[in-house]
């Protein structure tokens, strides 16, 4: 998925622009158009934008300008400009600044393509390219130095730590971050493995996901990766030492963070690419101090672990907070010391319905001479114990005990044999596996109809899937994912339905005229509502009128 911003004062350009490069590219593209170089502004600070198709010449600020404005914000953007003047000192500048092409408008819809077409080309040479790179640095670094990734995971645990003893510590560790600065926070998902199976093979892929996010973040950050699960890992972050953020007394972080979050999803589209890995990503709103680490890292792990967080290829900030909480200090009862056991709440957690209950058939599996003796005891009270933590981390404990006996969970002599208490256990877990899908579906379901009431009411106004993903608190390119995986088609297909519907409903009105419907369904001109609508039904708004009236 491209965004690409097209850039003119003269509306119909724009539009003309817009709908041509939408119905012409085989790319799948997001098209956003601005106006004026200060809209254009606006959308280059409210998302990351990969190619920018610009007028040279506009009222406010120069096209050259411009340019300028869009390197500073996201340096990988590419730039065409588009002009009717054939100036050699334009030309030269805008190619000394890093524009890709210079397209004059009498040239027409194929040289424009093309440009558009050259610069989607670089755009991915440059996630290929990066391919060597990963694959170096995945082999030569084995593994983060043992202490360091120590002392970091006994900080996510919830290790106190003063400013003074961390940075005596960070001096002994060599650790790059600022201990008296915040940090911001970015937790990773490797959601299914590319054929790797060994333990060593796993955390190379690790280390080549951290690799590719230290290449896409290149000079904009300072960050340390710590593994605190086979699958999942947190990147700490600060602007670099010398950057004016670091140093200043009251930093605005507003700006520094949304360039992270566009580069994660470049980063996700280069593990897909690179390393066939898909992954998903969930980014803290804001900083946060050495003091609240524990506390975010968790609530940031939490939402991998229940409702939509059970999907894949996700990318969530933590304003998205998942139905049934997150895990507070001292939220978890006593961990049994069974090992076993504990795979069952990690797979309970995690949603691992068929790991989990492969496990529970194994360890509940007693020989008759064992199923009256203390270690059917202890080991029904581990799995009790690992309920009950459960329920207690969820804040589920009051919303079961109308579904579960909790008399009978706590008492193994209520149950007339081990069978009976195995079947028993086995019937609070699946109970439990359906209530945490219940969640995820819920939220799911809240999505869809939360994005469908806005588009039916916003038909005339902005929903570019940068407003939508706003209106949900998920990232663009993944809400198309979401979005499609949940209905079983696109979220611009259902905005043209809509749309249709919505037209279909007022032609059938004779007061109003056709041009004003369109402008009610999100079409600023008449054509172009016209070939829209004969695209759809092979009639045009008069002719569906006619039969119809």
């Amino acid at each position: 998925m491209y965004r690409i911003l097209i850039v003119d004062d003269e509306r119909i350009i724009v539009d003309g622009l817009s709908e041509m490069l939408k119905e012409k590219l085989d790319a799948e593209i997001e098209v956003y158009k601005a106006y004026s170089a200060p809209e254009a502004l606006e959308w280059l600070d409210r998302i990351r934008i990969d190619i920018v198709l610009t007028d040279i010449r506009m009222p406010e600020m120069t096209g050259l300008e411009l340019q300028q404005a869009i390197v500073a914000r996201w340096p990988r953007c590419k730039v065409v400009f588009l002009t009717g003047y054939h100036d050699p000192v334009y030309i030269q500048a805008s190619v000394r600044n890093g524009a890709i092409d210079y397209v004059l408008k009498t040239e027409g819809d194929p040289a424009i393509r093309s440009a558009i077409e050259k610069a989607i080309k670089l755009a991915e040479e440059e996630v290929a390219n990066s391919e060597t790179v990963v694959k170096a640095k995945a082999y030569i670094a084995e593994a983060i130095p043992v202490l360091r990734n120590e002392y970091f995971l006994a900080l996510l645990e919830g290790q106190e730590s003063r400013e003074k003893s961390r940075s005596a510590k960070f001096r002994e560790l060599a650790v790059a971050l600022d201990p008296g600065l915040p940090v911001y926070c970015l937790a990773g998902r490797i959601d299914e493995w590319n054929n790797a199976e060994s333990p060593s093979d796993k955390a190379l892929y690790m280390y080549a996901v951290n690799n590719i996010l230290e290449e896409f973040l290149a000079g904009a950050v300072k960050a340390h990766h710590i593994v605190y699960e086979r699958n999942r890992s947190i990147w700490l972050m600060q602007p670099p030492a010398e950057d004016r953020l670091a140093k200043a007394e009251v930093p605005d972080w507003s700006n520094w963070i949304r360039y992270i979050r566009g580069s994660v999803e470049q980063i996700q589209t280069a593990c897909k690419q690179v390393l066939k890995l898909p992954c998903s990503f969930i980014a803290a709103e804001a900083p946060t101090g050495w003091e609240s680490l524990a506390t975010r890292f968790r609530a940031l792990d939490s939402m991998f672990l229940q409702g939509i967080g059970l999907g894949t290829e996700l990318f969530l900030t933590d304003g998205f907070l998942p139905d049934g909480g997150t895990p507070g200090a001292g939220s978890e009862t006593e961990r049994s010391q069974a090992k076993r056991v504990q795979l069952l709440e990690k797979y309970l957690d995690e949603a691992d319905r068929d790991a989990y209950f492969e496990m529970f058939r194994q360890i509940t599996k007693l020989d008759p001479d064992r199923a009256a003796s203390s270690i059917a005891l202890e080991l029904y009270y581990s799995i009790v114990a690992m309920i009950f933590s459960y329920l207690n981390r969820w804040s589920m404990m009051a919303e079961v005990t109308d579904k579960i006996p909790l008399q009978r969970l706590v008492s193994l002599d209520s149950h007339s044999s081990w069978d009976d208490a195995r079947r028993f256990l086995e019937h609070v877990s699946e109970h439990l596996f359906e209530r945490k899908m219940n969640v995820r579906n819920k939220q799911i379901y809240d999505i869809v109809k939360r994005l469908h009431d806005y588009i039916e009411s916003h038909l005339s106004g902005d929903l570019s899937l940068a407003r939508l993903a706003e209106l949900v608190y998920l990232a663009p390119s993944y809400l198309s994912r979401f979005y499609k995986q949940t209905t079983g088609k696109g979220i611009s297909e259902h905005i043209a339905d809509t749309r249709l519907h919505k037209a279909k409903e007022l032609l059938l009105q004779p007061h109003l005229k056709i041009h004003e419907i369109g402008l009610q369904v999100g079409f600023p001109s008449a054509p172009y509502f016209t070939r829209f609508f004969r695209k759809m039904t092979s009639l045009s708004p008069q002719e569906f009128r006619d039969l119809n009236g």
